[in-house]
């Protein structure tokens, strides 16, 4: 008889131990399965702050660009376009949220479709923000696909505060293009003599010949620009040098 009262009791205590361990694996999946929604609800929420990221530099929210950071959005990731935050920041000629992005930790040494964000800055014409940017490290020799550099950028555009600033900032100014092109055969191609006078102030060298054996005086007398051919004539251009063509 005892022998079948402790049986009972065993298989009692076995059927309550085996009921307690399925509560508590139950209550554990509970908490997975609550833990995962959580996750998944934080994850889209983030999703949502990144997609708005962009738009919100772009219009110039500084303040709730400088909340989204604070709440962990990714400010180095790239949209569709391969573009990151602080190329809009750029676009948008805004120098606060260059700096915001900046101080949180923007790269500055990324590209988007073949330019540089230096590029981009001088493209816009925005001296402030060329400054600044290079100021934080941005490389003013790099070249675009086309391999032009930021200052043949400038030059070829006349933008004259900038042709003045890369140079004392350290660009070289007798690289070369695709073409053999430089800053000055740009500048003249393109008929900006303030360009052409303050890169021969710079040092640039004002005989050298492009792929094709173009100097500056040539291109800027096929084009009929007068002021430059004057000018480059006083400075010592040699006209007797001979293209390809």
């Amino acid at each position: 008889m005892n022998k079948i009262v402790l049986f009972s009791l065993s298989v009692c205590v076995g059927i309550s131990f085996s009921a307690g361990a399925m509560e508590k694996a139950r209550e554990q999946e509970i908490e997975k399965a609550r833990e995962r929604s959580i996750k998944m609800a934080r994850e889209e929420v983030m999703r949502k702050r990144q997609r708005y990221f962009p738009g919100a530099v772009h219009s110039g929210q500084i303040s709730y660009v400088d909340m989204l950071i604070d709440q962990g959005v990714n400010v180095n990731q790239r949209d569709n376009l391969g573009n990151t935050p602080l190329f809009y920041a750029v676009a948008s000629c805004n120098a606060k949220m260059v700096r915001l992005l900046l101080d949180s930790g923007a790269r500055i040494d990324l590209e988007s479709q073949g330019y540089t964000l230096l590029m981009h800055a001088i493209i816009l014409c925005n001296p402030v923000i060329v400054e600044l940017l290079i100021d934080e490290g941005a490389d003013v020799e790099l070249f675009g696909s086309d391999r032009k550099t930021p200052l043949m950028l400038a030059a070829e555009r006349g933008y004259v505060a900038i042709v003045k600033m890369l140079p004392e900032k350290g660009a070289k100014v007798d690289r070369r293009d695709r073409g053999g092109f430089t800053a000055l055969m740009l500048a003249a191609k393109k008929g900006h003599v303030d360009s052409v006078r303050m890169l021969l102030n710079k040092g640039a060298t004002i005989d050298l010949q492009s792929e094709n054996g173009k100097t500056a005086l040539m291109l800027a007398a096929q084009k009929g620009y007068i002021d430059i051919v004057i000018l480059l004539l006083k400075k010592g251009a040699n006209v007797n040098l001979q293209d390809d063509l």
